[in-house]
């Protein structure tokens, strides 16, 4: 039966993995919190190396990178698995139901934020989260992109958003995470824009051409439609 948390101190001998991982001397213990402690650091750490990655890949295509793309879906994709990885052995970390093993863990999830999550986070616009309201305003030179892949909008959403952003001609950009769609204002061919996202391993699909792109074809949709 379940009896909650305990510690090592008792004289139990934790098993940290593997069954010949046994925990069973103050020295194995100690480098078991310690190596529970970086776990996490080094997750975060690939969390924020996954999304560099993609912004590289968006900046080197201009100069024609020879990573085709299923290359640089690979590289993401083995990217993903070792962080999946590795967020899955903190979960058997907090199976063993060890108090200080949790402790450490915990501890190490602080640090890492600290270290790699924090700045980013802070350092977000406000106006991010507030409507574009340039979407009416600027509706001629509008374009609606449907993007298919986003699993957050802090990450994912963002780098589809920067993504958007360096394309030539593109003046706003408005990532919206629960409409799974992005709106562009400017100059930029529509098939650039596709291209950008798709670049960084994401699917787009046209919804709206700008007026100038769409040669009289039914306007996509309505203002409201676009909230």
């Amino acid at each position: 039966m379940f009896s909650g948390f305990q510690t090592s101190a008792g004289g139990t001998c934790v098993k940290l993995f593997f069954q010949s991982w046994v925990l069973d001397t103050p020295i194995k213990y100690f480098f078991g919190l310690l190596g529970v402690f970086i776990l996490p650091l080094v997750n975060e750490y690939l969390v924020v190396f996954r999304e560099d990655t993609r912004m590289h890949y968006i900046k080197t295509k201009v100069s024609r990178c020879a990573w085709t793309k299923p290359g640089r879906k690979l590289v993401l994709t083995l990217l993903y698995m070792g962080q999946m990885t590795l967020a899955y052995l903190a979960m058997l970390v907090v199976m063993v139901y060890d108090s200080f093993l949790f402790l450490a863990l915990i501890a190490g999830f602080g640090v890492a934020f600290a270290c790699f999550k924090s700045d980013r986070s802070l350092g977000l616009k406000s106006t991010a989260m507030m409507r574009a309201t340039w979407r009416f305003d600027e509706s001629d030179f509008l374009t609606v992109l449907s993007v298919e892949g986003m699993m957050c909008m802090q990450n994912c959403g963002s780098t589809v958003q920067s993504a958007l952003e360096q394309v030539d001609g593109v003046k706003h950009v408005y990532v919206g995470f629960s409409e799974k769609c992005a709106y562009v204002s400017g100059s930029a061919p529509t098939e650039a824009l596709v291209a950008a996202v798709e670049a960084i391993g994401f699917d787009a699909r046209v919804l709206r051409r700008p007026r100038a792109e769409s040669n009289g074809a039914t306007a996509y949709g309505s203002n409201s439609h676009l909230a």
